[in-house]
């Protein structure tokens, strides 16, 4: 699925908190927002699946719409992690409740969590519930989903499982969005990483690995963070 976004502006109480914003999500590749907090990344994100309104500028996606996980995963408490990952199903795709369960058992197995399918959200780690959410998204056979700060909460152990995850969905062909103020992103996506501060794209860069221009790329997203803090939706 691809989705092109032109001269995006959104607006909160009069408040510009995105301006002018534009980019590309294509499949087969990870794309990075990377920025302070409250630089307008997690906004960027949010508009693409409709979660804040936009003022003006155009969102195009060809393909279903994108999956959204949440930097605390959204689960249904009163639900076991089979059925989070099951009911979705049922609901959306009309799956038969069996056809729904052996589909979510196969992705929890490939996200090695099928020994939590009888588990309850608040018995998993905020890594494990995490992979939940990634695996009902892939339950409803989305193509393209959108990660906001998904290791701001993870132990290094959880997030370097995250990012073996996410390198596999690349593989797949998977089109792949995440919003992050972590660093070491960069040295890990290869792929198109665009710094945002202050509601605008500053800078765009592909394939930073290995690139000893990618230095001066690095430099100014740290000179970004000594500043002021803005507030993102």
């Amino acid at each position: 699925m691809t989705v092109e976004v032109k001269d995006l502006t959104v607006a909160v109480k009069g408040k510009e908190i995105l301006s002018n914003v534009s980019f590309s999500l294509v499949p087969g590749r990870i794309t990075l927002f990377i920025g302070r907090s409250g630089s307008g990344k997690t906004t960027i994100l949010r508009s693409l699946v409709g979660l804040t309104p936009i003022s003006s500028g155009s969102i195009s996606v060809v393909g279903d719409p994108p999956g959204f996980v949440f930097q605390q995963p959204e689960l249904f408490p009163h639900m076991t992690v089979l059925d989070n990952c099951a009911h979705p199903q049922m609901i959306v795709k009309k799956l038969r409740e069996r056809e729904a369960k052996d589909k979510a058992l196969d992705l929890l197995g490939m996200l090695e969590l099928r020994e939590y399918a009888s588990s309850y959200p608040h018995q998993l780690s905020g890594g494990q519930r995490q992979r939940v959410a990634i695996a009902r998204a892939l339950a409803l056979d989305m193509r393209t989903i959108l990660f906001d700060e998904p290791t701001s909460a993870l132990d290094p152990f959880s997030a370097s499982k995250f990012l073996q995850i996410v390198l596999s969905l690349k593989e797949q062909g998977m089109t792949i969005a995440i919003s992050t103020h972590d660093i070491l992103f960069i040295n890990q996506c290869l792929d198109r990483v665009y710094l945002v501060d202050k509601g605008q794209i500053i800078d765009a860069y592909d394939s930073l690995h290995d690139d000893p221009q990618a230095n001066s790329f690095v430099k100014q997203y740290l000179s970004l963070q000594e500043g002021p803090t803005g507030s993102d939706e």
